[in-house]
């Protein structure tokens, strides 16, 4: 008796939910056309920013291209330095080594 007590509270429950469901599936189809609307409008809105940064960005490349071509001569002339320094720098060394006094070993 308990168990079809049970049974029954249970059956009733899940017909209960199933009247819910079905009350609230029109409400719910009633909304789709405005979120289909809405996720146009996003896409769109999306679309729109992808385009303006891809502009940006080619901007910037641009801008990038122009100052490399600004420091190219820049930098050659500070690889040309550092290669005199490095030289200067090695003929010195050299120079100190011959002004010392050789060891001598015993």
């Amino acid at each position: 008796m308990r168990t079809l007590k049970k049974d029954s509270s249970e059956i009733e429950k899940s017909v209960k939910e199933s009247e819910d469901s079905t009350n609230i599936i029109p409400k719910l189809e009633v909304k789709i056309p405005k979120l289909q609307q809405l996720l146009q409008d996003e896409e769109k809105i999306l679309g729109e920013i992808m385009e303006s940064s891809k502009d940006e960005t080619e901007r910037h490349r641009s801008e990038l291209v122009h100052v490399r071509a600004e420091l190219e001569p820049w930098e050659k002339q500070l690889i040309e330095h550092n290669g005199k320094l490095l030289v200067a720098c090695n003929e010195r060394n050299l120079l100190k080594e011959k002004g010392r006094p050789k060891r001598v070993q015993n």
